[in-house]
């Protein structure tokens, strides 16, 4: 028989087409049920918004129609009071013209015209209006359009008076009404900006019927959108924190000078003289003055100065009072010889102020340093593979130590395991205290 027509074959054969027709079938049915349901969710989701929408765009239509008729009721009044007043006032002056004014009208305006004004009318009436003002007529007009929440500004009726001042004190009032309500208003424009995207869409999903979920593409756009919202707030902060630097008027440090020390100081070179010598520093690539304040001090003084710019003033200060102390104590640097097997020979030349070291890690090369300005070095008679720089500037003395260190550097080798050099044990004055 032949292999191909083997009847257990063709049964494994249907059997692998079967499942992998279910397979697909269900991965179909799967993802169609699971477009459908999204689709659905969406479409619930955006029906309700429009019909959110559209309650309350009417709420709004409603609220200013009722404002505008509220407003056109009491523009009305006034303009029939006004137009009563004009007419009363005219009908006065005709009949002070004549000379006879038996009654005045209670509807006269207390707008003052050429006509109506006591002191362009002469006779009874002149004296009648003197003794008399007339008074305001009574404006009562309810707010039945307004709502409970709101008060309304016309809400309660003017009042006859007898004095001009009261129109005036009625609409400070309706000012001072209108602006509680613009106040109310503003604050409920912070809270709408204050909700995030999230808020909203978990106010939407809570607002519809519970099997209605929010899809996922919309929650994560509104992530996303929430996200830039906050990065922008962030950098607009940060600008807003860098762009504000705080500068002082002025910072000042004084220094004292001691006895036997003479100090100058001439377009911010300073010269300072001692017991052991004279130094010189020029320090015009700092912007700041260095005055003589009396005969034992000196100032220094900044304007206008920003954080980096008033560091400046302590590092001059720490200059000045390095050359006041090279100039009365002197400096020290001793060095010690370290070596595991091939023992450093250091031999000093011209009266210190040049050192030869020979052997270093056995090698055949001769290294020479010449110390800066009148630095000394010399052996140390206390103490076997020691040697100790002296003088008076402190930035020639710890250059020159710091030059014999560097020359001494291993090369090509595990420093962790060839320690050998000549490296600085002590730093201090020369002349203790």
């Amino acid at each position: 028989m032949n292999a191909l027509n083997h009847p257990l074959l063709h049964l494994s054969l249907k059997i692998a087409v079967g499942v992998a027709c279910t397979v697909a079938t269900g991965m179909v049915v799967t993802y169609g049920l699971q477009y459908i349901i999204r689709d659905h969710n969406s479409l619930a989701l955006r029906r309700e918004l429009r019909a959110r929408k559209r309650k309350i765009l009417d709420v709004l239509k409603g609220i200013e129609a009722e404002c505008c008729g509220a407003v056109e009721t009491q523009i009305d009044a006034v303009r029939q009071c006004l137009e009563g007043g004009a007419a009363a006032a005219v009908a006065v002056a005709a009949e002070s013209q004549d000379g006879a004014v038996h009654s005045i009208p209670q509807s006269i305006s207390p707008r003052k015209t050429r006509a109506s004004s006591p002191r362009h009318t002469k006779g009874p009436a002149a004296t009648a209006l003197k003794s008399s003002p007339p008074p305001l007529p009574t404006l009562a007009i309810p707010a039945s359009g307004l709502g409970d929440s709101v008060p309304s500004p016309f809400a309660t009726p003017l009042s006859p008076s007898s004095h001009p001042s009261a129109t005036l004190l009625s609409v400070t009032a309706v000012d001072r009404q209108l602006r509680e309500a613009d106040d109310s208003l503003l604050r409920i424009l912070e809270k709408l900006d204050a909700v995030r995207p999230g808020e909203i869409l978990e106010h939407a999903a809570s607002a519809t019927h519970s099997s209605v979920e929010i899809d996922a593409d919309v929650k994560r756009v509104a992530e996303q959108a929430e996200e830039l919202l906050r990065l922008k707030k962030k950098s607009l902060a940060g600008n807003l924190h860098t762009s504000i630097i705080m500068k002082s008027i002025i910072q000042t440090k004084d220094i004292v000078i001691p006895e036997g020390v003479t100090l100058d100081v001439k377009a911010r070179v300073v010269r300072v003289k001692g017991p052991r010598g004279v130094l010189n520093k020029d320090l015009k690539h700092v912007n700041m003055e260095i005055l003589r304040v009396g005969k034992d001090k000196i100032r220094i003084k900044v304007w206008h100065g920003v954080r980096k710019h008033i560091a400046c003033i302590r590092t001059v200060a720490s200059h000045i009072e390095n050359m006041i102390k090279g100039v009365t104590k002197g400096f020290e640097y001793k060095m010690r010889f370290v070596y595991a097997h091939f023992p450093i020979n250091v031999n000093v030349l011209n009266d210190g102020a040049q050192v030869e070291i020979r052997n270093f890690l056995g090698e055949k090369i001769i290294r020479r340093i010449n110390m800066l300005g009148d630095t000394k070095i010399e052996h140390s008679t206390a103490q076997k593979d020691e040697i100790i720089l002296t003088g008076n500037n402190i930035d020639h003395v710890s250059q020159s130590a710091a030059s014999i260190q560097q020359s001494c550097a291993v090369k090509n080798k595990d420093i962790r395991k060839f320690l050998d050099g000549i490296y600085v044990s002590e730093k201090g004055l020369l002349i203790k205290d």
